[in-house]
């Protein structure tokens, strides 16, 4: 007979339940600042990686509905801000992150990234001067780069450039609206290609 008859009793899975509903009620939506860590990419396309600090660490998860959702690609030594719901997994007794979005931390992270790449882009002598090319005077193909949902914003600014760029064609992203509806051909040296800013971006 036992000694605490005034004890409750549970169940494993009756415990682990009650973790997990704690844990998603007392926390609910978070951000968690971390070094990324143990990163893997499964073919499911879920990506499964550790949020560490000096003191701790947490696991993550990506599902592969949001991989292309969360803002950055996540990287092992990247450290980052993610947002998401905490939750546990009740047949490992475990408990992990839920990650929907993903920031660099702070501006220092973001600068740090950048010089990682200029020095990976110099190293491939992408910054050579014999790479270089000084724009022609008047292009013939100018290459608009944007997002597949800006046509406004492209016909906006074809529109503002083919009144002192009558010859010129455009191409757009992957595809091309020339003159007349005339794909156009990358051919040559004259063309330059400019970035879009997205949707409200003004023209430059």
């Amino acid at each position: 007979m036992s000694d605490l008859p005034n004890t409750p009793e549970f169940s494993v899975s009756e415990i682990a339940g009650a973790v997990k509903q704690t844990l998603e009620g007392a926390f609910g939506r978070v951000r968690v600042r971390g070094e990324i860590t143990e990163l893997k990419v499964y073919g499911s396309g879920h990506t499964y990686f550790a949020l560490k600090d000096e003191g701790a660490k947490i696991k993550g998860i990506i599902w592969k509905f949001a991989a292309g959702k969360v803002g950055l690609k996540p990287e092992n030594g990247l450290e980052v801000i993610a947002t998401g719901k905490i939750t546990s997994y009740p047949e490992r007794s475990e408990y992990q992150l839920i990650v929907d979005r993903l920031e660099y931390a702070g501006a220092g992270a973001l600068l740090a990234r950048i010089e990682a790449l200029k020095v990976k882009l110099a190293a491939e002598g992408l910054f050579a001067p014999e790479k270089k090319r000084v724009l022609p005077m008047l292009p013939r193909l100018i290459g608009v780069i944007t997002s597949a949902q800006a046509g406004g914003g492209v016909a906006g600014y074809q529109n503002h450039h083919r009144a002192a760029l009558p010859d010129a064609d455009f191409a757009v992203a992957g595809g091309s609206a020339g003159r007349g509806g005339s794909g156009a051909n990358c051919g040559g040296d004259q063309w330059v290609f400019r970035s879009g800013g997205g949707r409200g971006h003004s023209p430059a």
